[in-house]
């Protein structure tokens, strides 16, 4: 949540074990932080892989853009490049920050989740303190952007429950009594907008 993170995820190489790959790919996700840009990504990724090219004496092509770090005259055309591209065409600037004034709709969030928690059987929680935090994956909030400011990205489930068979992974799951607390949390989330002068 401080900074832009970096996983490698997709890496593809050789078809054969007895040859050395002719071309070699990678994916690389960024999660990027509130405060930076694409562009700043891009420029960053530039800055360290122009002397990995000049050590190897390749080609550097960055986001559709010859980056001239060779000397005058050299014929680039049949040189081994390296090549910097959005993968799958899908950079994606920071979500804005959602304003969390309590008069606003984040107070009828944040009321319903300390209501929720507290009045469930699954937790001892009481005096509930909720708090605001960034969530840097952008999700399919991006085709909301244009609708409103107030986009809230919450999954009324407990740290344990997420995690039980693994996240993204096969058999991925969530404890059955997960799934009541949420219709729980979602009943009175819905039943706080309806009676909510805000709306």
């Amino acid at each position: 949540m401080l900074r832009t993170t970096q996983a490698i995820d997709l890496v593809e190489g050789g078809v054969k074990v007895n040859a050395l790959p002719e071309k070699a790919s990678v994916v690389i996700n960024h999660r990027i932080a509130e405060h930076s840009s694409v562009n700043e990504v891009k420029d960053h990724i530039t800055s360290v892989i122009a002397p990995v090219a000049i050590e190897y004496n390749l080609a550097l092509n960055a986001f559709g853009e010859d980056i001239p770090i060779f000397t005058e005259g050299q014929n680039l055309q049949n040189k081994s490049r390296i090549i910097l591209s959005e993968a799958f065409y899908s950079a994606l600037e920071p979500s804005p920050v959602t304003p969390v004034a309590l008069n606003g709709p984040y107070g009828v969030l944040s009321g319903t989740i300390k209501a929720t928690l507290e009045s469930s059987m699954r937790y001892e929680a009481n005096r509930v303190v909720v708090a605001p935090s960034l969530a840097l994956g952008n999700t399919d909030t991006r085709f909301y952007w244009n609708l409103t400011q107030h986009i809230f990205r919450y999954s009324h489930r407990g740290d344990k429950d997420d995690m039980y068979n693994g996240l993204h992974t096969v058999n991925e799951a969530v404890r059955a009594d997960s799934i009541i607390e949420q219709i729980r949390f979602f009943t009175k989330l819905i039943l706080n907008c309806d009676e909510t002068k805000l709306f």
